[in-house]
Protein backbone atom coordinates (compact mmCIF):
# COMPACT_ATOMS: atom_id res chain seq x y z
CA UNK A 1 0.00 0.00 0.00
CA UNK A 2 1.51 3.56 -1.00
CA UNK A 3 -0.03 7.14 -0.33
CA UNK A 4 1.36 9.93 -2.12
CA UNK A 5 1.87 12.76 0.52
CA UNK A 6 2.24 16.12 1.01
CA UNK A 7 3.86 18.93 3.45
CA UNK A 8 1.61 20.65 5.85
CA UNK A 9 2.96 22.94 8.36
CA UNK A 10 2.72 25.79 10.14
CA UNK A 11 4.56 28.92 9.52
CA UNK A 12 4.87 32.13 11.69
CA UNK A 13 5.71 35.02 9.59
CA UNK A 14 9.62 35.79 10.53
CA UNK A 15 10.07 39.53 9.94
CA UNK A 16 8.92 40.87 13.38
CA UNK A 17 11.42 42.36 15.87
CA UNK A 18 11.29 39.65 18.29
CA UNK A 19 12.59 37.38 15.42
CA UNK A 20 15.29 39.12 14.57
CA UNK A 21 16.69 40.75 17.95
CA UNK A 22 17.00 36.65 19.13
CA UNK A 23 17.69 35.89 15.57
CA UNK A 24 16.44 32.33 16.70
CA UNK A 25 14.25 30.23 14.96
CA UNK A 26 12.14 27.28 17.02
CA UNK A 27 10.66 24.43 14.49
CA UNK A 28 8.99 21.06 15.84
CA UNK A 29 10.35 18.59 13.84
CA UNK A 30 8.48 15.39 15.03
CA UNK A 31 9.72 12.12 16.26
CA UNK A 32 13.46 12.37 18.11
CA UNK A 33 15.64 11.97 14.95
CA UNK A 34 16.84 8.18 14.35
CA UNK A 35 20.29 9.44 13.51
CA UNK A 36 22.61 12.29 12.65
CA UNK A 37 24.91 9.94 10.73
CA UNK A 38 24.79 11.05 7.37
CA UNK A 39 24.95 7.26 6.10
CA UNK A 40 22.54 5.90 8.48
CA UNK A 41 19.77 8.58 8.85
CA UNK A 42 16.42 7.01 7.81
CA UNK A 43 13.60 9.43 8.39
CA UNK A 44 13.49 13.14 7.39
CA UNK A 45 13.25 14.65 11.11
CA UNK A 46 16.87 13.35 10.69
CA UNK A 47 17.21 14.81 7.19
CA UNK A 48 15.66 18.15 8.08
CA UNK A 49 18.66 18.82 10.63
CA UNK A 50 21.30 17.25 8.32
CA UNK A 51 20.27 19.75 5.85
CA UNK A 52 21.43 22.28 7.99
CA UNK A 53 24.71 21.15 9.17
CA UNK A 54 25.97 19.66 5.79
CA UNK A 55 26.17 20.93 2.20
CA UNK A 56 26.52 18.22 -0.61
CA UNK A 57 28.37 19.34 -4.01
CA UNK A 58 25.03 20.25 -4.77
CA UNK A 59 22.38 21.68 -3.25
CA UNK A 60 18.64 22.92 -3.83
CA UNK A 61 17.01 26.47 -4.39
CA UNK A 62 13.69 27.30 -2.72
CA UNK A 63 11.48 25.97 -6.07
CA UNK A 64 13.35 22.55 -5.32
CA UNK A 65 16.23 23.19 -8.48
CA UNK A 66 19.67 21.89 -7.58
CA UNK A 67 21.69 24.77 -7.19
CA UNK A 68 26.07 24.63 -6.63
CA UNK A 69 26.60 23.77 -3.01
CA UNK A 70 30.23 22.76 -2.40
CA UNK A 71 31.43 22.57 -5.71
CA UNK A 72 31.26 25.72 -7.83
CA UNK A 73 30.96 24.49 -11.25
CA UNK A 74 30.77 20.95 -13.19
CA UNK A 75 31.89 19.17 -16.78
CA UNK A 76 29.65 16.42 -17.80
CA UNK A 77 31.61 13.74 -20.58
CA UNK A 78 30.72 10.67 -21.96
CA UNK A 79 29.13 10.10 -17.97
CA UNK A 80 32.00 11.04 -16.46
CA UNK A 81 31.43 13.81 -14.10
CA UNK A 82 33.78 16.28 -13.26
CA UNK A 83 33.37 18.73 -10.28
CA UNK A 84 35.21 21.47 -9.52
CA UNK A 85 34.99 22.07 -5.67
CA UNK A 86 34.88 26.24 -3.92
CA UNK A 87 38.03 26.83 -2.23
CA UNK A 88 36.77 29.01 0.04
CA UNK A 89 34.39 26.19 1.62
CA UNK A 90 35.67 24.83 5.52
CA UNK A 91 34.49 22.67 8.06
CA UNK A 92 33.24 23.74 10.98
CA UNK A 93 36.77 22.96 12.76
CA UNK A 94 38.31 25.15 10.09
CA UNK A 95 39.90 22.88 7.81
CA UNK A 96 39.24 22.73 3.95
CA UNK A 97 36.81 20.82 2.58
CA UNK A 98 38.15 18.77 -0.14
CA UNK A 99 37.94 16.37 -2.75
CA UNK A 100 39.09 13.70 -0.44
CA UNK A 101 36.47 14.15 1.46
CA UNK A 102 33.61 12.95 -0.49
CA UNK A 103 35.50 10.10 -1.53
CA UNK A 104 35.97 9.18 1.85
CA UNK A 105 32.46 9.08 2.84
CA UNK A 106 31.03 7.65 -1.02
CA UNK A 107 33.68 4.84 -0.15
CA UNK A 108 31.66 4.25 3.05
CA UNK A 109 27.97 4.98 2.15
CA UNK A 110 28.95 1.76 -0.12
CA UNK A 111 30.75 -0.51 2.23
CA UNK A 112 28.24 -2.86 2.90
CA UNK A 113 29.67 -3.00 7.01
CA UNK A 114 27.84 0.52 7.10
CA UNK A 115 24.69 -1.11 6.14
CA UNK A 116 23.23 2.32 4.66
CA UNK A 117 19.59 1.81 3.87
CA UNK A 118 19.85 4.61 1.43
CA UNK A 119 23.17 2.72 -0.30
CA UNK A 120 21.40 2.00 -3.59
CA UNK A 121 21.58 5.92 -4.56
CA UNK A 122 24.32 4.92 -5.64
CA UNK A 123 23.99 2.07 -7.94
CA UNK A 124 24.87 4.07 -10.90
CA UNK A 125 28.35 5.23 -9.83
CA UNK A 126 30.70 1.98 -11.50
CA UNK A 127 31.40 -0.40 -9.37
CA UNK A 128 28.94 0.32 -6.66
CA UNK A 129 26.46 -2.42 -6.98
CA UNK A 130 29.43 -5.03 -7.01
CA UNK A 131 31.05 -3.26 -4.08
CA UNK A 132 27.66 -3.71 -2.02
CA UNK A 133 27.77 -7.26 -3.33
CA UNK A 134 31.12 -7.65 -1.39
CA UNK A 135 32.61 -8.36 -4.79
CA UNK A 136 34.92 -5.76 -4.62
CA UNK A 137 36.58 -3.39 -1.96
CA UNK A 138 35.00 0.14 -1.54
CA UNK A 139 38.03 1.34 -3.01
CA UNK A 140 36.67 0.58 -6.20
CA UNK A 141 34.00 3.10 -6.08
CA UNK A 142 34.57 4.94 -9.58
CA UNK A 143 35.27 8.09 -7.17
CA UNK A 144 38.33 9.82 -7.74
CA UNK A 145 40.22 12.82 -6.22
CA UNK A 146 42.14 14.50 -9.02
CA UNK A 147 43.64 16.95 -7.19
CA UNK A 148 42.30 18.74 -3.79
CA UNK A 149 39.70 20.85 -5.63
CA UNK A 150 38.53 18.36 -8.20
CA UNK A 151 36.35 15.14 -8.26
CA UNK A 152 35.88 12.86 -11.20
CA UNK A 153 32.77 10.58 -10.55
CA UNK A 154 32.17 7.88 -13.59
CA UNK A 155 28.84 6.51 -14.08
CA UNK A 156 27.75 3.53 -15.98
CA UNK A 157 24.88 4.88 -17.96
CA UNK A 158 23.14 8.15 -18.06
CA UNK A 159 21.09 9.37 -14.93
CA UNK A 160 19.02 13.03 -15.61
CA UNK A 161 18.59 13.12 -11.62
CA UNK A 162 21.74 12.58 -10.49
CA UNK A 163 22.69 16.27 -9.72
CA UNK A 164 19.54 16.08 -8.12
CA UNK A 165 20.63 13.31 -5.55
CA UNK A 166 23.63 14.80 -5.01
CA UNK A 167 22.41 17.53 -2.85
CA UNK A 168 21.14 14.25 -0.78
CA UNK A 169 22.20 13.92 2.83
CA UNK A 170 24.22 10.08 1.67
CA UNK A 171 26.07 12.02 -0.57
CA UNK A 172 27.71 14.31 1.81
CA UNK A 173 31.49 14.56 2.39
CA UNK A 174 32.52 13.30 5.95
CA UNK A 175 35.48 15.47 7.31
CA UNK A 176 38.92 13.47 7.87
CA UNK A 177 38.96 14.24 11.71
CA UNK A 178 37.47 12.22 14.04
CA UNK A 179 34.17 12.65 15.11
CA UNK A 180 32.59 11.57 18.46
CA UNK A 181 29.06 11.05 19.11
CA UNK A 182 26.71 13.81 19.43
CA UNK A 183 30.35 16.09 18.47
CA UNK A 184 29.93 16.54 14.71
CA UNK A 185 32.34 18.69 12.40
CA UNK A 186 30.03 19.81 9.84
CA UNK A 187 30.76 21.46 6.17
CA UNK A 188 27.16 23.82 6.03
CA UNK A 189 25.10 26.87 7.43
CA UNK A 190 24.73 25.32 10.82
CA UNK A 191 26.97 23.25 13.32
CA UNK A 192 25.81 21.12 16.23
CA UNK A 193 25.33 23.25 19.88
CA UNK A 194 23.35 20.77 21.73
CA UNK A 195 21.18 17.67 22.08
CA UNK A 196 18.68 16.94 24.62
CA UNK A 197 17.44 13.50 23.91
CA UNK A 198 14.02 13.38 23.49
CA UNK A 199 13.47 17.52 23.76
CA UNK A 200 15.29 19.22 20.68
CA UNK A 201 18.25 19.60 19.06
CA UNK A 202 20.59 23.25 19.03
CA UNK A 203 22.15 24.28 16.27
CA UNK A 204 24.53 27.58 15.77
CA UNK A 205 25.61 29.31 12.81
CA UNK A 206 28.77 27.65 11.30
CA UNK A 207 31.54 30.69 11.45
CA UNK A 208 33.26 29.12 8.89
CA UNK A 209 30.80 28.58 6.34
CA UNK A 210 31.77 30.09 3.03
CA UNK A 211 28.03 32.13 2.29
CA UNK A 212 27.36 32.79 6.35
CA UNK A 213 26.43 36.57 6.15
CA UNK A 214 23.54 34.74 3.98
CA UNK A 215 22.22 33.09 6.77
CA UNK A 216 19.73 34.48 8.47
CA UNK A 217 19.34 32.88 12.42
CA UNK A 218 22.18 32.58 14.85
CA UNK A 219 20.31 29.80 15.96
CA UNK A 220 18.32 27.37 14.98
CA UNK A 221 16.58 24.71 17.60
CA UNK A 222 14.77 21.09 16.26
CA UNK A 223 12.05 20.58 18.83
CA UNK A 224 11.08 16.91 19.31
CA UNK A 225 7.21 17.34 18.61
CA UNK A 226 5.19 14.00 18.46
CA UNK A 227 2.23 15.05 19.44
CA UNK A 228 0.73 16.98 16.40
CA UNK A 229 -2.07 18.40 18.53
CA UNK A 230 0.52 19.19 21.25
CA UNK A 231 2.77 20.61 18.65
CA UNK A 232 -0.20 23.02 17.40
CA UNK A 233 -0.58 24.27 20.69
CA UNK A 234 2.94 25.53 21.12
CA UNK A 235 2.62 26.97 17.74
CA UNK A 236 -0.82 29.16 18.76
CA UNK A 237 1.58 30.09 21.96
CA UNK A 238 4.22 31.42 19.90
CA UNK A 239 6.70 28.82 21.41
CA UNK A 240 7.08 27.32 17.60
CA UNK A 241 7.85 29.40 14.68
CA UNK A 242 7.32 26.39 12.21
CA UNK A 243 5.55 23.03 12.98
CA UNK A 244 6.68 19.86 11.18
CA UNK A 245 2.71 18.41 10.40
CA UNK A 246 -0.71 18.99 11.71
CA UNK A 247 -3.38 17.20 12.99
CA UNK A 248 -5.78 16.30 10.18
CA UNK A 249 -8.63 16.21 12.44
CA UNK A 250 -7.97 20.09 12.66
CA UNK A 251 -7.56 21.25 8.87
CA UNK A 252 -10.90 22.37 9.01
CA UNK A 253 -10.08 25.12 11.65
CA UNK A 254 -6.69 25.74 10.64
CA UNK A 255 -7.79 26.98 7.07
CA UNK A 256 -10.80 29.19 8.58
CA UNK A 257 -8.77 30.86 11.92
CA UNK A 258 -4.83 30.29 10.59
CA UNK A 259 -5.18 31.05 6.81
CA UNK A 260 -2.24 32.79 6.64
CA UNK A 261 -0.16 30.97 8.62
CA UNK A 262 -1.07 27.26 6.70
CA UNK A 263 1.45 25.96 3.75
CA UNK A 264 0.30 22.64 2.02
CA UNK A 265 3.40 21.68 -0.30
CA UNK A 266 3.04 19.03 -2.74
CA UNK A 267 5.77 16.73 -1.58
CA UNK A 268 7.70 14.06 -4.28
CA UNK A 269 7.13 10.81 -1.88
CA UNK A 270 5.05 7.70 -0.84
CA UNK A 271 4.00 6.06 2.04
CA UNK A 272 4.14 2.38 2.00
CA UNK A 273 3.28 -0.77 4.03
CA UNK A 274 5.85 -3.35 3.73
CA UNK A 275 5.45 -7.05 4.05
CA UNK A 276 8.11 -9.77 5.53
CA UNK A 277 8.58 -12.21 2.93
CA UNK A 278 10.34 -14.23 5.11
CA UNK A 279 7.30 -14.57 7.25
CA UNK A 280 5.81 -18.23 6.91
CA UNK A 281 2.55 -16.65 5.96
CA UNK A 282 3.84 -13.55 3.90
CA UNK A 283 5.72 -15.29 1.98
CA UNK A 284 2.75 -16.58 0.26
CA UNK A 285 2.73 -14.46 -3.01
CA UNK A 286 -0.90 -14.74 -3.26
CA UNK A 287 -1.52 -13.38 0.62
CA UNK A 288 0.36 -10.46 -0.12
CA UNK A 289 -1.97 -9.34 -3.22
CA UNK A 290 -5.00 -10.03 -1.23
CA UNK A 291 -4.01 -7.50 1.56
CA UNK A 292 -2.56 -5.01 -1.25
CA UNK A 293 -6.04 -5.34 -3.02
CA UNK A 294 -8.10 -4.99 0.39
CA UNK A 295 -6.78 -1.90 1.04
CA UNK A 296 -9.27 0.62 0.42
CA UNK A 297 -6.69 4.08 -0.72
CA UNK A 298 -9.25 6.60 -1.71
CA UNK A 299 -11.00 6.07 2.11
CA UNK A 300 -7.48 6.63 3.38
CA UNK A 301 -6.80 9.31 1.28
CA UNK A 302 -10.18 11.37 1.36
CA UNK A 303 -11.66 9.87 4.96
CA UNK A 304 -8.78 9.87 6.98
CA UNK A 305 -6.07 11.93 6.16
CA UNK A 306 -8.34 14.29 4.28
CA UNK A 307 -5.40 16.73 3.51
CA UNK A 308 -4.58 16.12 -0.33
CA UNK A 309 -2.88 13.02 -0.45
CA UNK A 310 -3.19 11.53 -3.35
CA UNK A 311 -4.09 7.37 -4.06
CA UNK A 312 -0.61 5.37 -4.86
CA UNK A 313 -0.41 2.63 -7.29
CA UNK A 314 3.21 3.11 -7.67
CA UNK A 315 6.36 3.36 -5.69
CA UNK A 316 7.55 6.11 -7.72
CA UNK A 317 4.89 9.31 -6.87
CA UNK A 318 3.02 9.87 -10.28
CA UNK A 319 4.57 13.31 -10.95
CA UNK A 320 7.73 11.63 -11.76
CA UNK A 321 5.74 9.08 -14.15
CA UNK A 322 4.65 12.05 -15.79
CA UNK A 323 1.33 12.79 -13.94
CA UNK A 324 -0.22 8.91 -14.54
CA UNK A 325 -1.23 7.11 -12.08
CA UNK A 326 -4.45 5.13 -12.48
CA UNK A 327 -6.16 2.42 -10.52
CA UNK A 328 -6.26 -0.97 -11.75
CA UNK A 329 -9.58 -1.81 -11.07
CA UNK A 330 -12.50 -0.09 -9.18
CA UNK A 331 -12.38 -0.97 -5.47
CA UNK A 332 -15.18 -3.43 -5.84
CA UNK A 333 -13.29 -5.13 -8.46
CA UNK A 334 -10.36 -5.08 -6.70
CA UNK A 335 -12.19 -6.64 -2.82
CA UNK A 336 -13.47 -9.59 -5.33
CA UNK A 337 -9.70 -9.93 -6.84
CA UNK A 338 -8.67 -9.76 -2.96
CA UNK A 339 -10.60 -12.45 -2.08
CA UNK A 340 -10.14 -14.68 -5.09
CA UNK A 341 -6.25 -14.34 -4.11
CA UNK A 342 -6.97 -14.90 -0.37
CA UNK A 343 -8.59 -18.09 -1.71
CA UNK A 344 -5.57 -19.62 -4.17
CA UNK A 345 -3.25 -19.13 -1.16
CA UNK A 346 -4.74 -22.13 0.77
CA UNK A 347 -4.52 -19.97 4.05
CA UNK A 348 -6.83 -20.62 6.83
CA UNK A 349 -7.85 -17.39 7.97
CA UNK A 350 -9.11 -18.13 11.39
CA UNK A 351 -4.89 -19.16 12.26
CA UNK A 352 -3.97 -15.92 10.59
CA UNK A 353 -2.97 -12.52 12.78
CA UNK A 354 -1.25 -10.42 11.23
CA UNK A 355 0.52 -7.49 13.34
CA UNK A 356 1.19 -4.11 11.97
CA UNK A 357 3.69 -2.02 13.37
CA UNK A 358 3.88 2.15 13.12
CA UNK A 359 5.27 4.60 14.42
CA UNK A 360 3.77 6.92 17.16
CA UNK A 361 2.52 9.59 14.78
CA UNK A 362 -1.23 10.15 15.10
CA UNK A 363 -1.74 9.98 11.51
CA UNK A 364 -0.05 6.29 11.14
CA UNK A 365 -2.30 5.10 13.89
CA UNK A 366 -5.42 5.95 11.85
CA UNK A 367 -4.07 4.83 9.12
CA UNK A 368 -3.29 1.33 11.21
CA UNK A 369 -6.40 1.52 12.02
CA UNK A 370 -8.44 2.08 9.04
CA UNK A 371 -5.81 -0.83 6.99
CA UNK A 372 -6.80 -3.20 10.52
CA UNK A 373 -10.65 -2.54 9.61
CA UNK A 374 -10.21 -3.26 5.55
CA UNK A 375 -8.73 -6.70 6.28
CA UNK A 376 -11.36 -7.55 8.64
CA UNK A 377 -14.05 -6.51 6.51
CA UNK A 378 -12.78 -7.58 2.83
CA UNK A 379 -10.88 -10.68 3.98
CA UNK A 380 -11.66 -11.81 7.25
CA UNK A 381 -8.17 -11.33 8.49
CA UNK A 382 -7.86 -9.98 12.17
CA UNK A 383 -4.60 -7.55 12.98
CA UNK A 384 -3.31 -6.59 16.12
CA UNK A 385 -1.78 -3.10 16.08
CA UNK A 386 1.35 -2.06 17.72
CA UNK A 387 3.33 1.26 18.05
CA UNK A 388 6.67 2.34 18.98
CA UNK A 389 8.49 5.58 19.48
CA UNK A 390 10.07 6.35 15.86
CA UNK A 391 13.77 5.77 16.86
CA UNK A 392 12.61 2.47 18.38
CA UNK A 393 10.58 1.98 15.28
CA UNK A 394 13.68 2.32 12.43
CA UNK A 395 15.62 -0.78 14.18
CA UNK A 396 12.42 -2.99 15.12
CA UNK A 397 11.35 -3.25 11.41
CA UNK A 398 14.00 -4.78 10.19
CA UNK A 399 13.85 -7.84 12.65
CA UNK A 400 12.66 -10.93 10.79
CA UNK A 401 10.06 -11.31 13.44
CA UNK A 402 8.28 -8.52 12.30
CA UNK A 403 4.98 -9.18 9.81
CA UNK A 404 3.97 -5.68 8.33
CA UNK A 405 5.36 -2.30 8.99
Amino acid sequence: MKVNISIIFLLFLLNTPLARAQSVLNRGNGSEPDSLNIHLAEGLNSHNILRDLYEGLMTTDSHGKPIYGAASSYQLKNNTWTFYLRKNAYWSDGSPVVANDFVRAWQQAVNPKTASPYAFLFNNIIHAKKIMQMKLAPDNLAVKALDDYTLQVILWQQDSAFLEKLSLPIFYPMAKSSTKKHHIISNGAYQLSSWNVQEKISLKKNSHYYAQDQVYYDIVNYWVTENQSSELKRFRAHELDITESIPDSQISWIRQNLPQQLHITPYLGSFFLGLNVKDKYLNNHQLRQALSLAINREILTEKVLKTGQKPAWHIIPRELLGGVSKAPESQTEREILAKKMLQQSGINTSDLRIEILYNNSDNQRKVAIAIAAMWRQTLGIRARLMNQEWKVFVQSRKSVKRQAF
